[in-house]
């Protein structure tokens, strides 16, 4: 059956929309959703349950291309998804942030010079892409692209990075663990070179605070913090 007239999705190539937009029908394997429209149907399609997708089971008989492609194009939707999230969040507040600047008088002047240079959140799509990439990036990776788009956003534009760094700073702080993150990214040094980003104090700190709440005893966190130290002025040596 030929999916209803009108629909123009991917997902109503492989699928019949039934009685009104939220059922569907797959073109495989019959297998028919109640609720969720286009959108369960490519989860369906993509895997359901194994792709965790937990709110559709996956079809058996969808050809192998098809479920990659649904696959693919699911992972562009998220990251899309995201993209525009942070988009409006960084809007939202450089707008407010504006408006608490007695030195700025037009707002709308600043919308448009700021807002929409891509420029300034560039940096933040790098790290997004690395996270919604094929392979699970390590923790101490996802800091030092972090840090390295913070970086670049500063340079683009230093008079109002702080605007866009204030989200990201809040977003980190409640979404992930700064120590943990912070401590891997100590401990691979070829992260200090391949990103060119500074050996700072608070790197040392981390990784100390981490040691000690996984460390049985002040004792052995002691030992384990001197032995990654002499660890790693020995591979920065080599590698200078």
């Amino acid at each position: 059956m030929a999916p209803k007239r009108g629909s123009d999705d991917i997902g109503w190539q492989h699928g019949v929309m039934l009685e009104n937009r939220h059922n569907f029908k797959c073109n495989y394997c019959g297998f028919t959703g109640q609720g969720g429209g286009v959108s369960r149907l490519k989860k369906h399609l993509a895997g359901g349950r194994l792709a965790s997708y937990h709110d559709v089971q996956g079809c058996k008989m969808v050809p192998r291309e098809v479920k990659k492609l649904m696959i693919e194009h699911l992972k562009h939707v998220r990251a899309e998804t995201a993209r525009k999230r942070a988009d409006k969040e960084m809007q939202e507040r450089i707008i407010s942030g504006r408006e608490r600047d007695e030195d700025i008088e037009d707002e709308v002047e600043m919308y448009a010079e700021y807002v929409p240079n891509p420029d300034i959140i560039e940096p933040l799509y790098d790290v997004l892409r690395v996270v919604d990439g094929d392979r699970r990036p390590s923790i101490g990776l996802v800091y030092a692209k972090l840090e390295a788009a913070k970086k670049k956003i500063c340079e683009v534009l230093p008079r109002h990075a702080h605007l866009v760094l204030d989200v990201v700073e809040d977003r980190w702080d409640r979404q992930m663990s700064r120590d943990l993150h912070m401590a891997a990214y100590y401990l691979y040094p070829a992260y200090y070179y391949t990103h060119e980003l500074a050996y700072e104090d608070d790197l040392t700190a981390a990784f100390t605070r981490v040691v000690e709440r996984l460390s049985r005893s002040p004792v052995q966190a002691a030992d384990a913090i001197d032995e990654a130290s002499i660890g790693l002025s020995t591979s920065i040596q080599t590698n200078t």
